[in-house]
């Protein structure tokens, strides 16, 4: 799964409200569908073989997706960060001029006021050489 995400456009094929027919028509890929947890509004769809989980409220609207390594690739302007090292993709975003905030538990960063979380679990421990294995993706 290959997505894209601009700064200035957000995430190409996904908007906030969209049904959860056409998220589905969208991403193409075989889904479960986890059932609604005490965690969360509804159900959840899960796409492929660990690809990506897609979020939705109690409408059946789009509030949320993550991708994950290896299956998915994210670009950010331009550039693909899934699977970059926090240090890298730091320096991209300096670069860049984009905004961020290391999240206050150390595990990862995010951009935009949360809009894009990217996750890097080891980043307690190894610092800007830590992964980032997967990017969620909040719509408002």
């Amino acid at each position: 799964m290959r997505l894209i995400y601009s700064q200035s456009s957000g995430l190409e094929h996904f908007f906030f409200g969209q049904g959860r027919e056409e998220v589905r028509k969208v991403i193409g890929l075989p889904y479960k569908v986890f059932p609604k947890s005490e965690f969360s509004e509804n159900s959840i769809d899960a796409f492929g073989e660990g690809v990506m989980q897609v979020w939705y409220n109690r409408s059946n609207e789009l509030v949320g997706l993550e991708v994950y390594l290896p299956n998915a690739f994210f670009y950010y302007n331009g550039k693909q960060i899934l699977g970059l090292s926090i240090e890298d993709v730091e320096s991209f975003f300096v670069a860049e001029g984009v905004y961020f905030e290391v999240e206050k538990d150390k595990t990862g960063i995010n951009v935009n006021q949360n809009s894009v979380r990217l996750y890097a679990p080891d980043m307690n421990d190894l610092g800007g050489r830590a992964t980032v294995e997967s990017i969620y993706v909040g719509f408002k």
